[in-house]
């Protein structure tokens, strides 16, 4: 007797394991999603750039004298290529170029004086943006650190008379807000104000005399459009 409620014992718990086996069904495996159209993005920009007054150094009759430089308002273009997170967070590679002509120099003993010539500056910077979707419409908020290619251009007798037309890279930042609307699914049109800054740049004119432009920070107000991929 004892020996069959001993087996009987041992079937059952058999049964009660077997039945809890098939029960137990694992865990899935976390999925990782390639990106979607709503991640991966290009933004195109452009717009207005307000004139600045910036100092630099130059050579002028074997003395190294100094000026405050004025621009007239010029423009600036740019594209970029982000990806996009669930969380609003976006990050993304930017090349910007700007452009604007020269309008005066106060040149330091002399006084002020009409300048012609042309600067520009070249912008590499990777930006990280947050944003908000409000149904349709996304504020957001950004900045980037990067490299920027500054260039002049003046002819001879402006600053000297030898002519400039050099260029050189200095470290750069930017920082900016804007707002979108979605016209479609994938793609959203808006307008961001944007400060950027530079620094310090060492140039040499056509006689090789040194050329020093201080750092400086530049305002723009410009158009955006992004499409997703």
């Amino acid at each position: 007797m004892k020996t069959l409620l001993l087996a009987s014992a041992v079937l059952a718990a058999s049964i009660g394991s077997a039945y809890a086996a098939d029960l137990y069904v694992p865990a899935p495996a976390p999925e990782i999603l390639p990106p979607t159209a709503s991640n991966l993005y290009i933004g195109l920009h452009g717009g207005w750039l307000a004139g600045t007054t910036s100092g630099a150094s130059f050579e002028l009759g074997g003395d190294t004298v100094g000026a405050d430089v004025t621009t007239d308002s010029g423009y600036t273009i740019g594209a970029s290529v982000g990806f996009l997170t669930d969380m609003g967070l976006a990050f993304e590679g930017e090349v910007s170029y700007a452009m604007a002509g020269l309008s005066e120099a106060e040149i330091d003993g002399l006084g002020a004086t009409d300048v012609e010539g042309d600067a520009s500056a070249l912008g590499l910077f990777a930006n990280a943006v947050y944003g908000v979707d409000l149904g349709g419409w996304r504020p957001y908020v950004g900045a980037g650190i990067g490299a920027v290619n500054v260039a002049l251009s003046v002819p001879a007798g402006e600053f000297g008379p030898d002519a400039l037309d050099d260029n050189g890279w200095t470290w750069g930042a930017q920082a900016f807000a804007g707002l979108e609307f979605q016209l479609t699914d994938g793609v959203s049109l808006g307008g961001r104000y944007k400060y950027s800054y530079r620094g310090e740049v060492e140039l040499v004119d056509g006689g090789d005399d040194p050329v020093t432009l201080d750092a400086a920070g530049a305002h723009s107000v410009e158009a955006t459009l992004r499409f997703g991929l």
